[in-house]
């Protein structure tokens, strides 16, 4: 039996969880790896936005076919919108991090989960205009 305790427990045999120290990235190495991890995709996605959407609109309104409005729509409003977008979202990141002790804590989680839906949504983008392109092809050769 441990002399401290009538039980007979050895307490320091147990390690707690609260004792253990959280392993945290240091804030600029979370933002650079989520720079790092959101370029290539929106850069893709914004070049394929300026310079292949035009021809994609072209060549469905000259098929007579307008499949894929609600995408078209949706990366007019990013297009149009992106900079007020990613303002906000530096604004409520910096007012996190300036204003709470939990975010720090979550700071990595939250960054990669908005990560994923950002990429994701860039790869279901470039996918739909694909998809649009291969419907209004045979209708433009048919034409």
């Amino acid at each position: 039996m441990s002399p401290g305790r009538p039980d007979g427990l050895n307490v320091s045999k147990f390690i707690f969880m609260s004792e253990q120290p959280v392993n945290q990235e240091r804030g600029w190495w979370t933002y650079l790896k989520a720079i790092l991890f959101l370029g290539p995709p929106v850069g893709a996605w914004a070049v394929l936005q300026i310079f292949c959407i035009p021809k994609l609109k072209q060549i469905c309104a000259d098929a007579g076919v307008f499949p894929g409005q609600t995408l078209f729509h949706t990366a007019d409003f990013v297009m149009e919108y992106g900079l007020f977008l990613l303002a906000m979202a530096i604004l409520i990141i910096g007012a996190f991090e300036l204003a709470s002790n939990k975010w720090r804590q979550y700071r990595r989680m939250i960054l990669g989960l908005f990560i994923f839906i950002v990429n994701s949504a860039a790869i279901i983008s470039i996918s739909g205009m694909l998809i649009v392109a291969l419907i209004a092809a045979p209708a433009l050769l048919h034409r």
